[in-house]
């Protein structure tokens, strides 16, 4: 994404965590590079993320400004552009009253793929080979969509399939935007032509050119009369009015930028980044100053004052450009004095330090690089710096580079304002997982955990998308395929999954083949669900294969990776006792729509489920126990039979597994690689059966109760008969192991102990 102006805030708090959640792990924010150092160095608040999950970059400064403000997203499948007027800061993300084209696009030809692929390269060209971390970011990009490259001409005009037309105007990029503009509206004679802009000439000189270009009969700036910039001592072109709109969303700076020429059958739209300004739209002869992008809209006439809702502050009466009040005072923003401040740009690679030094500055001196909270981690000689290239690269070592977030430079006579620091090993490591940003912080929720919540099913689904493993339509074809094989030959088929009921009728046969019975989600992302219910349940955690003791990972525990590692070697400080927090009473109502959402996808019919829907309804069963009225969670669900209570919700989840002649266990696929029961299907069965007891013994025998008490048995029973297990197992290992964990964990919770040997 392209922006003017930037505030590491806006962008850490609102668009990252969307970008992220979106599932891109690949991100590049290209800035002006005066506007990125002030933003660091003006007293906000300081990014976080910086140079470890995005890139940062910066091209050349040229005599203009770097304006454009794009938004692209790019995959194997198709892409996506936003073209707009607003910069990545808060006010341009929520605060002003902004202008964007959205373009999105499939791999498949068509005039959205060649407007994508115009952006495409637009930005591409804005990264040259030598830019290192963001050379790689767009490196990494292309191989993965590689139907980015080709395509027409950017300043091509296409026509899509509802009659209307579209083109992307950059520059840099042969001719100035405004004349570009006036090319596209050709030979149609212009009535109207309005204007939108933030930002003017001193002398109107834009707005003198295109009306001399397309003559129009009538010309309105659209101006904001309470707020504006507009020069007051200028003269205006011949037949232009002033509509005020400051009532157009009237408490929001109007940030937009937007030209629309309006003819007898058409408005002709300009929108994007571009000012009405010569530097931003060039005119005859001069392409502009600044590197600017917008989006050029053919459509029918009104369409676009329609869609912008326009049109009653066009019917209104012209304001007196006498009565006009003075423009707002505005400090001019000091891009001089930021381009001689900046320390330059550095990337890390391992334990070395590489330096991009700006031209002719910072010859002498030392290089001060400091943590994300402001503490020096050390300072390097600049005369210790080797030359490599067109960069300065120093050895400084692993354990320091990993805590550094910022550099200055300190010179005999000058300091430097901030600079930042790029992990490129970081990055990549971002990258590798394609949802890595995703998956880790669901792995969080369920590694770190020591009590079940309800945004953990939101975590799950997070995993569900995430993980390698398919298990819906992929297996259903494995097993049609496999099927069809053996009608066709008589040789036995080579099937790769069946169905829980043919698992369960094989197994007799199976046993002691030295097949699989560990965990059906081993080596998954679902390891760390499963973990997380053995703990809970009292069930020692297992290796993925489910045979012995396993290491809880804390040899991979970095603690915040700034060096602060836990010491617990100290056995005289001892923590102050904390007393613990009251669980909140649960959202009854979120409940009652998440088990709804559940039982309405669990039960659809056609869908063929896998074994992480198992481990799914055990976290559900577990965390609906979890939020039981006890002494540790005095305002939880009671042991009542109405919908107030958790006993019916447990009902309404293992019916909606169990029963129906559709029923989701009967649509359960697993592989043919398993001999025995995946020992994750015990726990889960284990779970449900302990739950339905568990209602039994704690629900009151009461007149309004015993209806419903009445349909636990009987449901109970068709469960045990679709999972179609022996007495023996119902009484054997694991399953004995799981209740007697049960019991003393959620059992011990709830005050309740079960008969250890329940069938």
């Amino acid at each position: 994404m392209t922006s003017f102006s930037l505030e590491f805030a806006a962008f850490e708090e609102v668009m990252l965590p969307q970008i992220s959640a979106s599932g891109a792990t690949n991100v590049l924010l290209i800035a002006d590079g005066r506007m990125a150092t002030m933003a660091l160095s003006d007293g906000s608040a300081l990014p976080e993320a910086l140079g470890r999950e995005y890139v940062l970059h910066s091209p050349p400064v040229s005599d203009g400004i770097f304006h454009p403000k794009v938004v692209l997203q790019v995959g194997r499948e198709g892409g996506r552009c936003f073209v707009s007027s607003a910069n990545v800061t808060g006010a341009g993300l929520g605060g002003n009253v902004e202008v964007a084209v959205e373009i999105e696009c499939g791999i498949e030809p068509g005039p959205e793929k060649e407007i994508v692929q115009a952006a495409w390269r637009y930005v591409d060209a804005l990264v040259p080979a030598d830019a290192g971390a963001a050379r790689e970011a767009i490196a990494w990009a292309r191989d993965r969509a590689p139907w980015l490259d080709g395509g027409g001409k950017e300043e091509g005009l296409h026509h899509l399939g509802d009659g209307t037309a579209i083109a992307f105007l950059a520059r840099p990029g042969g001719e100035g935007i405004g004349t570009r503009f006036c090319g596209m509206i050709g030979d149609e004679a212009v009535e109207q032509l309005l204007i939108v802009s933030p930002y003017w000439d001193q002398n109107l000189e834009a707005v003198q050119d295109l009306t001399r270009l397309l003559v129009p009969e009538r010309t309105k700036i659209l101006l904001d009369v309470a707020r504006h910039e507009f020069p007051t001592g200028t003269v205006m072109p011949p037949r232009c009015d002033i509509i005020d709109i400051s009532g157009w969303q009237a408490s929001r700076f109007k940030h937009a930028k937007v030209i629309i020429a309006v003819t007898q059958t058409h408005d002709h739209v300009l929108s994007g980044s571009a000012n009405c300004t010569v530097a931003a739209l060039g005119r005859e002869g001069f392409p502009g100053t600044n590197t600017e992008a917008c989006i050029y809209r053919r459509l029918p006439r009104g369409a676009a004052t329609a869609a912008l809702e326009m049109d009653k502050w066009l019917e209104a009466h012209p304001f007196p450009f006498t009565d006009l009040p003075e423009p707002v005072e505005t400090s001019a923003i000091p891009l001089d004095e930021m381009n001689a401040g900046g320390a330059g740009a550095f990337e890390t690679e391992g334990g070395r330090l590489s330096w991009r030094r700006p031209p002719d500055r910072w010859n002498d001196g030392i290089v001060i690089l400091s943590s994300a909270s402001g503490d020096i981690v050390a300072e390097i000689e600049v005369a210790s710096f080797a030359e490599a290239g067109d960069r300065l690269t120093a050895w400084v070592g692993e354990g320091v580079l990993e805590l550094a977030a910022f550099a200055q430079v300190r010179s005999s006579t000058s300091e430097s304002l901030r600079g930042f620091v790029v992990h490129r090993s970081a990055l990549r490591a971002r990258r590798r997982e394609s949802v890595s940003g995703r998956v880790s912080n669901a792995l969080a929720t369920f590694d770190d955990a020591s009590e079940m919540q309800l945004r953990m099913l939101q975590m799950f689904d997070e995993l569900a998308r995430a993980d390698v493993e398919e298990e819906g339509t992929e297996e259903v074809a494995s097993r049609k395929t496999a099927r069809a094989k053996a009608a066709a030959s008589t040789e036995p088929p080579e099937v790769s999954f069946m169905t829980y009921e043919e698992f369960m009728a094989a197994r007799p046969t199976r046993k002691g083949r030295g097949g699989r019975s560990d965990s059906s989600v081993a080596g998954t992302h679902f390891d760390s669900v499963r973990a997380l219910l053995n703990r809970l349940s009292g069930v020692e955690h297992k290796q993925a294969g489910g045979r012995g003791p396993q290491d809880d990972g804390s040899w991979m525990d970095l603690g915040d990776e700034t060096g602060e590692l836990a010491d617990n070697s100290e056995p005289s400080e001892v923590a102050e006792a904390v007393e613990p927090k009251t669980r909140p009473a649960p959202d009854m109502a979120a409940y009652d729509r998440a088990v709804k959402a559940y039982v309405e996808g669990v039960t659809a019919e056609g869908r063929t489920i896998g074994p992480r829907e198992v481990l799914r309804l055990r976290l559900w069963i577990a965390l609906v126990l979890w939020e039981a009225r006890c002494e540790a969670a005095p305002k939880g669900m009671p042991a009542v039979a109405d919908d107030k209570g958790w006993p019916r919700l447990i009902v309404r989840l293992v019916a909606a597994f169990f029963m129906g002649k559709n029923a989701p266990i009967g649509r359960l696929v697993m592989s043919s690689d398993y001999d025995d029961m995946p020992v994750d299907f015990f726990e889960c069965w284990t779970t449900i059966l302990w739950a339905l007891d568990a209602i039994v013994a704690l629900v009151r025998d009461q007149p309004r109760t015993r209806d419903f008490k009445k349909l636990i048995p009987t449901l109970r029973a068709r469960v045990v008969t679709a999972l179609g297990l022996t007495q023996a197992e119902l009484l054997g290992e694991p399953m004995k192991s799981q209740r007697l964990g049960l019991n003393a964990e959620l059992g011990n919770r709830l005050g309740v102990l079960l008969d250890e040997s329940a069938s």
